[in-house]
C-alpha cells in the first residue's frame, strides 16, 4: 500500500534534522522485526518524543502507527496528517 503522506513527512523531518545539524543516536533498532506485528513502548516525556520513537523503526524499513488522543485528529492541521499516516485515535 502506498504511503502518500507518511514518507514525505519523514523526509521533511530528516531534512530539518540535517539543516539543524541534529545528530540522533538510536540503539536497539536491530531488535525490531522486519515483518509481522510489533509493539514499541516508550515513556512519553515530551511533545516530540514520538519523532524519536518513529526513527528507531526506520532501519528495519517499518512505519510506526501511533496512538493519539482523538482531539488531535479534529485539528485542522494535525488531523489530516494523522489520518493520512494511519495513526490510531484514542477516545480518553
Amino acid at each position: 500500500m502506498a504511503e502518500l503522506v507518511y514518507r514525505p513527512v519523514i523526509g521533511f523531518a530528516r531534512t530539518l534534522f540535517k539543516v539543524w545539524d541534529l545528530k540522533i543516536d538510536c540503539r536497539g533498532s536491530e531488535n525490531i522485526p522486519r515483518t509481522g506485528g510489533a509493539v514499541l513502548v516508550s515513556n512519553h516525556i515530551s511533545y516530540l518524543d514520538f519523532v524519536f520513537n518513529g526513527l528507531a523503526a526506520l532501519p528495519q524499513k517499518r512505519l510506526v502507527r501511533f496512538m493519539a488522543k482523538e482531539s488531535v485528529f479534529r485539528h485542522k492541521v494535525s488531523g489530516p496528517l494523522m489520518r493520512g499516516m494511519k495513526h490510531i485515535p484514542v477516545d480518553r
